[in-house]
């Protein structure tokens, strides 16, 4: 039956190609800072994206192998969706982007642009015509059971991973809506003591500047202690994706990575 078919392709090829695309990415993130970054929205050695995004073109793909203009344009089109659908999605339940084209000509919404989607087009000739074909012969070669007992531990380690990672972004969010208070309750401790010592020609400007330091020096103090109890995986998401941006607090989220590197670089010292 089709249906058996998918779900069946779906659960053999997608633990490879989620492994394969994290390799992908640390792989790019590495070149791009000169440094080992845990690329992937989870915490393992996984990008589902890529894993979503090979199995699509194995189910869609394959009867078109042979004609490589529609290969290529077919797979442009998938990926684009994908990345697209998923971009929007992660975006409305976490509230954050986790990736952003904005700055790329010829983008839809930050969400894909030209240049990755034409990339992403020959990533599926790729896949179809060499990585696929070696991929399904080695699964062929091996015995069913012990890839039957590691493929079913990697999706009970998934499983997890992802509850780990939902409840993570959700404690990052309230951080950033504690460091948005303490910075609305900084300046508007600011503007109260510039009218209350306003009428004070004499040492007003001294007072207000020493009342402004103790303010920010709360205000610093506040955002160490999040730092300080900030869990590793909040820790690596920031890491992971440096250019994301959230929905509601951006500025929060910027305040919050700085304090994060300038902690991080205080306790290596």
């Amino acid at each position: 039956m089709l249906s058996e078919h998918i779900v069946l392709t779906f659960l053999t090829y997608f633990p490879a190609y989620a492994v394969l695309g994290w390799c992908l990415e640390v792989i790019y993130a590495s070149v791009n800072t000169g440094k080992f970054v845990n690329r992937g929205f989870l915490n393992g050695a996984v990008c589902p994206i890529y894993g979503f995004g090979a199995v699509l073109f194995i189910l869609f793909l394959k009867p078109i192998a042979d004609n490589l203009p529609l290969l290529f344009l077919a797979s442009v089109i998938i990926a684009s969706l994908l990345e697209l659908v998923g971009g929007y999605v992660l975006e409305k339940l976490f509230h954050m982007r986790w990736w952003d084209y904005s700055q790329e000509p010829f983008n839809i919404g930050g969400f894909i642009c030209l240049k990755f989607s034409l990339m992403w087009g020959l990533a599926g000739v790729f896949l179809i015509k060499i990585i696929q074909p070696i991929i399904a012969k080695i699964l062929e070669h091996l015995p069913t059971l012990p890839v039957t007992i590691v493929i079913s531990i990697f999706y009970l380690i998934l499983l997890t991973d992802v509850i780990i990672t939902v409840i993570a972004i959700a404690h990052l969010n309230r951080d950033l809506q504690q460091v948005h208070e303490l910075s609305r309750m900084i300046r508007r401790g600011s503007d109260t003591l510039a009218e209350n010592l306003g009428n004070f020609a004499v040492d007003a400007s001294e007072k207000f500047d020493n009342h402004k330091d103790e303010l920010t020096e709360t205000l610093t103090t506040e955002i160490e202690s999040l730092m300080a109890h900030q869990k590793r995986i909040r820790a690596r998401i920031l890491r992971a994706f440096p250019n994301a941006k959230h929905q509601t607090e951006k500025k929060a989220l910027e305040s919050l990575r700085k304090r994060y590197e300038t902690y991080k670089t205080f306790k290596k010292k």
